[in-house]
């Protein structure tokens, strides 16, 4: 694929840099390889959405935006969102003049809403099911992120929805490195209906600001191993 683009006034955050612009979106997709992509978007930089398997990302840079994304899932009530077999490879987030995209949320992040049905898609939703399985996330460069990592089941929702039925697993972090701008680098706030099972990190370091403690936060989460200091 070739696009050939011309943006005449980059200098604009929320002008040119649409902000609820993905770059790339896989949703009912299977057997689909990304490689050599480069991308300055409003939202997210590559969202795996439902249905989404054996999928292969390498070669990645995204320059501001939300991150990488799994979701949002679990938007259909009654409906099954499978999300398995994701390998990605080689990428970078980074930070850039906030002129241009003020934003850097995550490295990756994965979002299911509740199981709570909250208005109707595409703006509302919520109650479905399904699962994540088998994503692998390696070689990865971080420049100022706000988060490294980040899980929640809670997208769209309220305090007293019911939870997300949606499950998460098997889950590989390897080779991770670089800066973010907050002491929380990894949060997994995983459904307390469903939990989280087998999540791995290999070599991650992640760097905090200077004189702030490494913080990592996990909710409902079961056989986790790899992390360079306790997650509570």
């Amino acid at each position: 694929m070739h696009c050939n683009a011309t943006n005449q006034d980059p200098m604009f955050a929320g002008k040119n840099i649409v902000p609820n612009t993905d770059g790339i979106n896989t949703y009912r997709s299977d057997s689909v390889t990304m490689r050599n992509w480069d991308i300055t978007s409003g939202d997210d930089c590559l969202a795996i959405k439902g249905n989404s398997t054996n999928i292969i990302a390498e070669n990645i840079t995204c320059h501001g935006g939300n991150g990488i994304a799994f979701g949002s899932l679990g938007q259909y009530a009654n409906l099954t969102d499978i999300v398995e077999n994701v390998h990605m490879k080689g990428l970078t987030l980074e930070r850039i003049d906030p002129r241009v995209q003020p934003n850097m949320g995550n490295g990756v992040y994965f979002k299911s809403w509740t199981g709570t049905v909250n208005g109707q898609p595409p703006t509302g939703g919520g109650g479905g099911g399904g699962f994540v399985r088998n994503v692998t996330a390696e070689d990865v460069k971080l420049d100022r992120v706000d988060r490294a990592i980040h899980l929640f089941q809670t997208n769209g929702g309220h305090s007293n929805d019911l939870p997300s039925k949606l499950m998460f697993s098997q889950l590989h972090f390897k080779n991770w490195s670089g800066t973010t701008l907050t002491s929380e680098i990894i949060n997994f706030s995983c459904s307390p209906a469903v939990g989280c099972d087998v999540i791995t990190f290999e070599d991650f370091n992640a760097t905090v600001p200077a004189g702030q403690t490494p913080q990592f936060t996990c909710q409902n989460v079961s056989h986790l191993s790899g992390l360079p200091g306790p997650c509570d």
